[in-house]
Parts: C-alpha cells; structure tokens; sequence
C-alpha cells in the first residue's frame, strides 16, 4: 500500500511504470519482482495457441514426432515457420484458421478474420545434425531437446500451486476478466458464436 499510493495513476506507459517501482525505496535485501500474464487475443497468446494446435495434431497421429514449431501474427496475417518430422498428415492452414475461429478472429474489425487472412507456411524437416545429437539411435533416458533456452523460475510457498505470487495473481486476473467478458456478453448479446471484444483486445496484466 505504501508503495502504490506514491504510484501516479495517470501514468499509462510500461516503462513509466517500471521506472517508477525501480524508483520507490524498500527494505534493504528485498526486490520488486514483476509477472506478466496476457488475454486470449493478445498477439503472443494467438501465436502460442496455434503453435500448440499444431504440436497437439502431431502428437495424436504420431506420437514420436519431433516438433519445433514458431508462429507469428501481424495484421491479417499468420506465418508458421519450423522444423517438423512427422509422419501425421498436417492441414497446416486449416489448423491456423480453426484456431483464429476458435479465440474469436472472424472479422478484419477485430484485427483479423480466419476466413480471409493470408497463412504462410514454411515448415521443414528436422536438420540431420540435431536429430543425430538429440535422438537417433538413443535409448530414452538419454535423448534431449532439440533447442535451448534461458528462464528464470523458482518454486515458492507463496501460493497453493508454488508459484511466485505474482504470476498467480496476474495470470487469476486474465482469468477472472474471461469469466466477467463471457458472462457480460450473454447478458447482452445473442448468437452462437460471438465473443465479446474484451477478450480480442490486446490486452496485458502486470503484478509487481
């Protein structure tokens, strides 16, 4: 409470914001720690949940299949971009616009249109390099991941699930904001397939 009532609220930008926490003081030994979460129509969250889609086609046909699958959106438009080895039979286009249909994207209004948008596609197989270092002709226990990656993470007794709690708390109010979009949107509106604007709009929450 301290440290917000010194916050202006006026201010908009991320980095205000942030340059201001930065600012505050607090208790020697203690740090700000931010967590991010974004709504469903939010670029990165399109962008994860059509490569999900994809891996999640590939898995239910061939299990064994190696997957390293990007997407991104801008505008009216989708590119999927990768390297994949199957031998499942993927509709790679279909697979984007059903899920753009399925968050919601069905009119350039949006942002978007499933039906419309251009999907460009360049998927390639696996390069023999890293499969022969990751799972050609290793037993289980020793095949590793075909790419690499720096995070930060740490388990804490902040919260039931032992995640820090400002990721619970920032991820519980993108939540909380689907459940309020819906529940507004059939006390207002009818039709099967509307969704409410709430949920396409680009939309963060941040808790430091």
């Amino acid at each position: 409470a301290e440290y917000m009532g010194k916050i202006n609220p006026n201010l908009f930008s991320e980095i205000q914001l942030m340059d201001t926490l930065q600012s505050l003081k607090h208790p020697r030994d203690h740090f700000l720690f931010s967590s991010e979460c974004v709504t469903r129509g939010h670029p990165d969250k399109v962008s994860d949940s059509i490569s999900d889609s994809i891996l999640d086609a590939c898995l239910q046909q061939d299990p064994e299949s190696k997957v390293a699958c990007e997407s991104s959106c801008k505008g009216n438009m989708v590119m999927v971009f990768g390297e994949i080895t199957t031998k499942a039979v993927i509709q790679y286009e279909q697979i984007v616009r059903n899920t753009l249909k399925d968050i919601g994207y069905d009119s350039a209004e949006k942002g978007i249109d499933y039906k419309n948008c251009t999907v460009i596609v360049a998927i390639e197989s696996q390069s023999p390099e890293i499969a022969q270092a990751v799972h050609v002709q290793k037993p289980v226990e020793e095949i590793g991941a075909g790419d690499q990656g720096l995070m930060i993470g740490y388990a804490s007794n902040e919260t039931d699930e032992l995640m820090p709690l400002s990721h619970i708390l920032s991820c519980k109010l993108c939540h909380r904001l689907e459940a309020v979009s819906y529940t507004h949107l059939r006390a207002h509106e009818t039709g099967r397939n509307l969704v409410c604007r709430l949920l396409l709009e680009k939309k963060k929450k941040y808790v430091t």
